[in-house]
């Protein structure tokens, strides 16, 4: 028995021996392949163990695996669903002598799970499929085996311990290709500890998740009752948010549910969504605290919150929502508040703070996370774009209401929004709200998918009373008058279907005003729109702000500027950016557009335009206007078509046509403040027909321009000189029926005596900002044919002017004024008959012709300080010009502007067969001179100009100077010289000229044709030579030298002229030649005949006095006095000397007073030679 006993002590040692040592003998790297077959056949995935795999039982049970992946499903890129660095569990062998299972530690190290949805929907965590497809059988007694391992799991689970079950530096992965979606949660350190399969477990871990590291904490109480789960779990996000769970699982066993408490609070609500992996680039501001509190109840087919209580900041929200899931998952949502500040909402957050854990040595969550065995990047939809859709399984309701909602700073009343998703549709039962100042808005319509975007179908509309509030509260500091914002509605279809929003039928209103239309508005990359739009009528002027009232002070120059306005030069100071002309053209290419826009009337500073149509498409920096027409603004009717190209640089016109036309402008320029040239009846109409093409800086333009009767077309190119770079070249023709009437237009109150006739002008222009020519100028002004250019050069410190024109034959008696239209020698001046003086005792008095002008020397400033402007020289000439039959043949006129002085260098020509030289010099500080002289002049050619049949040779000359600022300073300055003389001067002939020489001629002439008649026939026509010479100093002609000589006597004197003041004094006498009656009359007075005279007075009105008291009384007859007085010629003077009385008269009586004459007596007396004398000398 005892060899027995030592036998079996020996084999049960040996037994156990093998059981203990015999599985550290076995190769189990061998059996890999047949493991990863068995798992293969219940995952339906292939594994691969890469590394090696060891089992030991001494000193305690423990499985080593390494290097394990497990196979993805067929279409995804990546190959490996999942995959460990290795796994090591460790069992209690004392615990396993008990009958007990005891896992001290299962470790898990650096595990990365890829969960992944495909394209075509499937996805991988799905392992039916392989377990499916084994015989039917299977599933029927898999399941019959799993009710007693249920019905026996509180028994069997109560015998399995875990100690440690740890996980370090785990990785998952979720990947949704139909979405382009990926989240990766890193770092996933994770402890869990269960004293039996019931319970009672704990957990604690962490992981990362966008950045952002969270820590959790999980305990679980043993089941009560084996129905309920007591738990609480608790999520910390940073260091001051914790959101925590308080509940248990009930009814576990049939149907578990999760019935908890749910609070949480934290100083960042956006934090904490971006720490659980929400966005973080939210559309409000969540930096604000926040707390939560509520009751949650969830299963496997639903949830519910209930009375959660949301506080955000100052801000509280009433929240419940409940979820159902099945065949179809429903689902409701509801939110009240009764304040919402959506300014702090809307509010810019501030910058996170940057915060950095630091990690232990060894800690897993700072190493590089491990990412699948792929590291490929997620592969994206085909499409850019997810298509949009809205799921139809799932029926749900949303509703919010906000008692108050602050905006700008203004409450929104009553906001409300209530919609329903049900069969792929979301209807929007009411968006409403109502807003400042008493207006209300509402939005309702259907969401639905179309071809994979979203397609909205609706209605909008808003009603307010007055505006004014909304805008004000909208649209700070825009200043709209109140009159037009009464009574505004609008209402509209709308329609949004994907990066499109149509208004399909919009009526409006305001302030009297109605707009209806359509309009479409692409919202994508580069935006567009189209409108058709029609306006009854718009009041512009009351939408004008009223103007800022005018302060008493000046403006203030602006930094930087002299008080002159002109910019202080700084040396080395940076010059002024370039102004980029068509700068306010660019936002035109930001988008484009298609519109159409008609408008019954608009109103502008109080004038209506009528008809307003604008047709034009925007594309891509493309203008083109179809037509922009206004039908009548204040009789203005204007046409524009064509296009604008190029509008983000140099805009190019295409064939851009404007076309205008007005019939009065003057309501129209009164309206817009504009002044006008002359006045709007002297314009008259006017019309502009103009076509623009090429560039703008340097446009071909032709163009028909109509005003004050004429028309002017320009044809060429026209560069903006200033930035160009071109030469303006331009084909430039003026014309006009009547110069005459165009003068009048200008104000000047011409009407000349002959017909002038209009003007027909041709010219080149060309020319830079340096320099304009102006060349071949042709045509006619009135009769006159004209030729010749000008030149304006513009680079010097003033502008310089050359003109060269050779005009035709002049006739310039049909452009005097009709009222100056007499002859050379009468100016136009009125002729008056006034009584001369009479110095001896009785007598008449006796009438002579004096000229009278109509004013005085002005003494309004001349402004001569138009000669510093600019420099010129003008050279004229002419081959006739004719004046009342003056002819100057071979006119030339060379003149010239230079430094501020006018210097005539020249004027030319033959006058009367005679030379005429002449020049003149005028400075702008009021300095003058002028000297010529007439050489040979023949009266015989100047009779027809002077009104007489004279003859003889006539030489003048003159050199003055003079300083003024108006008339009457340039007059009371003058000064020098004039010098004239006449020779072989037919006296008779000069009968028509009695009044030359203020008085002297008729002297003169009266005494040779009453000496010719005494003397015999032929002494009456015999020649006379006349000399004067004048110095003139500060505006009075002195001149000792004053003689007539004829065959018949000599008339001498002496005296002034005072120019200034406009009076004469001369004085002198008259010495008859040798005669019969200078015989007589030397015999009667006993002492030779000379007989003194004196002039004086105005000198439009002089006193002519003649001494003829030294002749004595008494008197001889005349004989043949009758006959005298009826021969021609001679008989005519006696006439007018004895006022056409005859040979008896009564006796002259005394000079009385100009109101009233002496009375006259019937007696006839015989004349006496004394009183025919004195008759004859008292005439002058």
């Amino acid at each position: 028995m005892k060899k027995i006993a030592i036998g079996l002590s020996v084999f049960f040692v040996l037994a156990i021996g093998v059981l203990l040592i015999g599985p550290s003998l076995v190769d189990w790297n061998s059996y890999t392949d047949d493991i990863a077959d068995q798992v293969e056949k219940v995952t339906g995935r292939k594994v691969v163990i890469g590394g090696p795999v060891s089992v030991q039982v001494l000193p305690s049970p423990r499985l080593h695996v390494a290097d394990v992946h497990l196979a993805n499903i067929v279409g995804s890129e990546d190959a490996r669903m999942a995959s460990f660095e290795f796994l090591e569990v460790r069992i209690a062998a004392m615990a396993l002598l008990g009958g007990k299972v005891r896992v001290e530690t299962i470790k898990l190290m650096r595990p990365t799970v890829l969960l992944e949805r495909l394209a075509d929907g499937r996805v991988n965590w799905d392992f039916s499929a392989p377990g499916a497809a084994k015989g039917g059988g299977g599933t029927s007694q898999s399941a019959a085996a799993d009710k007693p391992a249920a019905a026996g799991a509180r028994g069997a689970g109560s015998g399995i311990a875990v100690d440690n079950f740890m996980i370090e530096g785990g990785t998952i992965v979720y990947r949704d290709l139909q979405r382009g979606r990926e989240e990766v949660i890193t770092g996933i350190d994770a402890r869990v500890a269960a004293a039996s399969l019931n319970g009672p477990v704990e957990s604690d871990g962490a992981l990362t998740v966008a950045g952002h590291r969270l820590a959790y904490s999980l305990n679980v109480a043993e089941i009560v009752q084996g129905r309920t789960i007591p738990l609480v779990f608790s999520l910390k996000l940073g260091s001051d948010t914790v959101i925590r769970v308080d509940g248990g699982v009930v009814n576990v066993p049939e149907k578990p549910r999760l019935r908890a408490k749910i609070t949480g609070s934290g100083p960042n609500v956006a934090d904490a969504i971006a720490a659980t992996g929400g966005p973080s680039d939210l559309p409000v501001n969540l930096a604000k605290p926040f707390s939560v509190l509520g009751n949650l109840e969830a299963s496997a087919d639903g949830g519910r919150v209930e009375d959660l209580e949301i506080k955000l900041d100052t801000m509280e929200f009433h929240v419940s929502a409940e979820i159902a899931t099945g065949d179809k998952t429903v689902a409701s949502l509801a939110v009240k508040s009764g304040w919402v500040d959506l300014d702090a909402l809307l509010a810019p957050a501030p910058p996170p703070a940057k915060t950095e854990v630091a990690a232990k040595p060894g800690d897993p969550k700072k190493a590089a996370p491990t990412k699948p065995a792929s590291a490929k990047k997620p592969a994206q939809p085909k499409s850019a774009t997810a298509a949009f859709e809205l799921p139809k399984d799932i029926q749900a309701n949303l509703s919010i209401q906000i008692e108050s909602l602050v905006l700008h700073g203004k409450p929104l009343e009553g906001v409300s929004l209530s919609a329903d998703l049900a069969n792929g549709e979301l209807t929007l039962n009411q968006a409403t709200a109502q807003l400042p100042g008493d207006a209300d808005v509402g939005l309702f319509g259907f969401l639905s998918a179309r071809d994979g975007n979203p397609r909205f179908e609706g209605q909008v509309e808003t009603r307010a009373k007055d505006l004014g509030p909304v805008l004000a509260w909208a649209m700070p500091g825009v200043a709209v008058p109140a009159a037009v914002l009464k009574d505004f509605s609008f209402k509209t279809p709308l329609v949004v279907d994907g990066n499109y929003a149509q208004l399909t039928g919009i009526v409006a209103a305001a302030g009297g005003t109605k707009l209806t239309g359509a309009m479409t508005v692409a919202m994508q990359a580069r935006p567009s729109f189209g409108a058709n739009l029609e306006l009854d009528k718009i009041d512009l002027d009351a939408l004008m702000p009223a103007p800022a009232p005018a302060k008493g002070n000046k403006a203030m120059a602006p930094s930087g500027a002299k008080a002159g306005g002109g910019a202080s030069a700084t040396p080395g100071a940076t010059a002024a950016p370039a102004i980029d002309l068509f700068a306010p053209l660019k936002p035109l290419t930001t988008f484009d557009a298609n519109v159409k826009l008609a408008v019954g009337s608009a109103v502008m500073h109080g004038l209506t335009a009528r008809n307003i149509a604008l047709d034009a498409t925007l594309a891509r920096g493309e203008l083109t206007l179809r037509t922009l027409k206004v039908g009548n603004f204040a009789g203005l009717n204007t046409t524009v078509t064509g296009g604008l190209a190029g509008l983000d640089g140099v805009p190019t016109a295409k064939d851009l046509k404007i076309n205008a036309s007005i019939k009065d402008a003057g309501p129209l320029a009164k309206a817009l403040a504009l002044d006008l040239p002359v006045s709007a009846g002297a314009l008259g109409a006017v019309s502009v027909n103009a076509t623009i093409s090429g560039s703008l800086l340097s446009p071909a333009v032709t163009a028909d321009l109509g005003a004050m009767g004429g028309n002017i077309a320009v044809r060429g190119s026209l560069p903006v000189l200033a930035l160009a770079g071109q030469d303006l070249r331009l084909g430039l023709s003026a014309r006009h029926g009547d110069l005459a009437g165009l003068l009048r237009r200008f104000g000047v109150n011409y009407r000349p005596q002959g017909k002038v006739g209009g003007f027909d002008l041709t010219a080149q222009v060309t020319g830079n900002p340096n320099a304009v020519r102006i060349d071949n100028i042709a045509g006619k002004v009135g009769p006159v044919t004209a030729a010749g250019s000008l030149s304006l050069a513009l680079d010097g410190t003033k502008p310089k002017a050359i003109a060269n024109l050779a005009l035709g034959p002049i006739d310039v008696t049909p452009f005097l004024p009709a009222k100056r239209a007499a002859s050379l020698l009468d100016r136009g001046w009125g002729i008056t008959r006034a009584p001369a003086a009479w110095a001896g005792p009785g007598g008449n008095p006796l009438m002579a012709a004096v000229a009278a002008v109509s004013s005085r020397w002005s003494k309004a400033p001349i402004d001569l300080a138009v000669l510093n402007t600019m420099d010129a020289a003008v050279t004229a000439t002419s081959p006739k010009v004719t004046f009342e039959g003056a002819v100057l043949e071979n006119a030339d006129l060379g003149a010239a502007v230079e430094g501020g002085v006018l210097t005539v260098e020249r004027l030319t020509g033959r006058l009367f067969g005679g030379t005429l030289t002449a020049k003149a010099t005028a400075t702008s500080a009021g300095q003058l001179s002028a000297a010529g002289q007439i050489a040979g002049a023949d009266l015989a050619k100047a009779g027809k100009a002077l009104g007489s049949a004279a003859a003889g040779k006539i030489n003048a000359d003159f050199d003055v100077t003079a300083r003024g600022r108006s008339e009457a300073e340039i007059v009371s300055s003058l000064g020098g010289k004039l010098n004239f003389s006449g020779r072989d001067l037919d006296a008779e002939a000069l009968s028509g000229s009695a009044d030359a020489g203020f008085g002297l001629g008729g002297v003169v002439l009266a005494l040779n044709q009453l000496g010719g008649v005494l003397g015999g026939p032929k002494q009456g026509k015999g020649l006379a030579d006349v000399d004067a010479a004048f110095t003139i100093a500060n505006g009075v002609a002195t001149s000792s030298q004053l003689k007539a000589v004829t065959n018949v006597g000599v008339a001498s004197g002496a005296g002034s002229i005072d120019l200034a003041a406009w009076t004469v004094d001369l004085a002198g006498a008259i010495q008859p030649a040798p005669n019969l009656l200078s015989a007589v009359l030397s015999i009667t007075t006993r002492k030779g005949v000379n007989v003194p005279f004196s002039i004086t007075g105005q000198l439009d009105a002089p006193r002519i006095k003649v001494d003829t008291a030294s002749l004595g009384t008494g008197g001889i007859p005349v004989p043949g006095l009758d006959k005298l007085l009826k021969k021609k010629g001679v008989g005519d003077v006696l006439q007018g000397i004895l006022g056409g009385g005859q040979p008896q008269q009564q006796a002259p009586q005394p000079a009385q007073p100009e109101q009233q004459q002496a009375p006259q007596t019937e007696e006839k007396k015989k004349v006496t030679p004394q009183d025919l004398l004195r008759g004859i000398l008292g005439k002058f």
